[in-house]
Formats: C-alpha cells, structure tokens, sequence
C-alpha cells in the first residue's frame, strides 16, 4: 500500500501485514508486524548497496523503496544500476540516479527582486505624478 507519502505496507497471499519504516533518504530500515515488534532489518552501503538483512521477508522495496524504486534479486534498480556484483570488491565512486541536483532553483529569487524593483519604480512614478 502506497500514499502521497510513500509506501507504508504489503499484505501477503496469507494475510500477514506488514508496515514499511523508512530513513530520511527513503530506504527501508525497517519491517514491523501488526503487533509492532520488528520482523526484519536493513542497512545499506553509501552507495545504496544492501549490507544486510536480518529477517524472512523477500521484498522489492529496499533502497530508496519508499518512492517506488524496487531492488531485483541481482542487487539492480529499476532505473538498471547495477548496485552490487558479486566480482565487485571494492565499490567505485558513483552517484546514485535518484540523488537530487544540488543546484539551487533561482528563478523564484530573481522574480522576488524584479518585482521588488518593479514595486518601487511605480512608487516613484507615483510619487512624481502627485507633485
């Protein structure tokens, strides 16, 4: 199940339910029960590969899975990184795809500061029309 918020559980064939618990970047850290005690665990490398899980449940919803991005069982994304190979021993220095550009959006700036200057070249048109 799914939410203008992300993913916040899956209900198996069986009717387990399960809740989705999240970290800042929206990975999955987390799987608890309907009773809250926790039935698996996650944690990822820097460049989001899974380090381990603890726990039972087989899900796509690991690294970044709280917006949809699912994990196959080869350690690839869904956009088709290759996150994880088993010849690979030390990572190479990458950026993950889903990582946002770190470049400021201006634009609303500089349409607050020509409207600043707008504001008050009619003040002085004002001003100059009264005398």
């Amino acid at each position: 199940m799914s939410t203008a918020l992300g993913l916040i559980g899956r209900e198996d064939a069986n009717g387990n339910y399960v809740s989705y618990h999240s970290d800042i970047r929206g990975s999955t850290t987390l799987l608890t029960d309907e009773q809250g005690s926790v039935t698996d665990r996650y944690t990822y490398g820097i460049y989001g590969e899974l380090e381990q899980h603890e726990g039972n449940t087989h899900q796509p919803f690991q690294y970044n899975g709280r917006d949809g991005v699912m994990t196959d069982p080869n350690g690839c994304t869904n956009e088709g990184e290759v996150l994880r190979s088993a010849t690979e021993t030390v990572p190479e220095p990458r950026r993950h795809p889903r990582l946002p550009d770190r470049r400021p959006n201006l634009e609303p700036l500089r349409l607050c500061i020509e409207m600043k200057k707008l504001a008050t070249l009619l003040k002085v048109i004002t001003r100059r029309l009264r005398a």
